[in-house]
């Protein structure tokens, strides 16, 4: 996922104002626009407006640099076809994590909803480690197979007392996402598509 926010000083002193990236906490929508500052003590605050399509909502950011936050926080928005409900739930969940900058909740909710993914082809097993390598190849090829197991051990890192960083989050989430993909979006988009070619007349 992108940055949350990130922000830049334009201007001059007398006329300060603030461009800012962001991922609307609203409309889920990568959004670029012009914040004012509301006030700057003993933090900078500014506020903006959404310019995503059909958005307009107000937000306010809150500090500068890499410290800047969001508010209100932006909120991951993860539903597409074939995932079930409960897993896309759970996933979401992981997002969220990520987006508030707390990776090790991202690490490890993010492990579970693989477990999941992967269980659901070939049951409960030893452990994932296990799982993951029944998996048949046919399914998931033996390349995506070594990344999941690499993902399982940043999971593992951050049940325990391993050091976890954004990136490693980040990884396992991405990657974890492409694994719905392969399992369950694209099956149901194809599944979707073939209905609709059988019923044209």
């Amino acid at each position: 996922m992108t940055p949350q926010v990130k922000v830049e000083r334009v201007g001059d002193r007398g006329s300060v104002s603030y461009r800012v990236q962001f991922t609307c906490p609203f409309c889920a929508q990568g959004v670029s626009s012009n914040f004012s500052a509301v006030s700057r003590d003993p933090f900078t605050q500014m506020f903006g407006i959404c310019p995503g399509v059909g958005c307009g909502r107000a937000v306010l950011v809150a500090g500068e640099g890499p410290d800047a936050t969001l508010l209100p926080n932006p909120r991951a928005n993860f539903a597409p076809p074939g995932v079930p409900p409960q897993m896309a739930e759970e996933f979401r969940e992981a997002l969220n994590c990520q987006l508030a900058g707390f990776h090790l909740g991202a690490s490890v909710v993010g492990r579970r909803v693989l477990q999941q993914a992967v269980r659901a082809v070939v049951g409960r097993l030893k452990n994932l480690y296990t799982e993951i390598k029944a998996v048949p190849d046919a399914t998931l090829s033996t390349a995506v197979k070594d990344a999941a197991d690499h993902v399982r051990l940043i999971g593992n890192d951050a049940a325990h007392e391993d050091p976890v960083t954004p990136d490693d989050a980040a990884a396992l989430l991405e990657f974890t996402e492409q694994v719905l993909q392969i399992l369950y979006v694209t099956p149901a988009k194809v599944a979707a598509l073939t209905a609709k070619r059988s019923a044209t007349p």
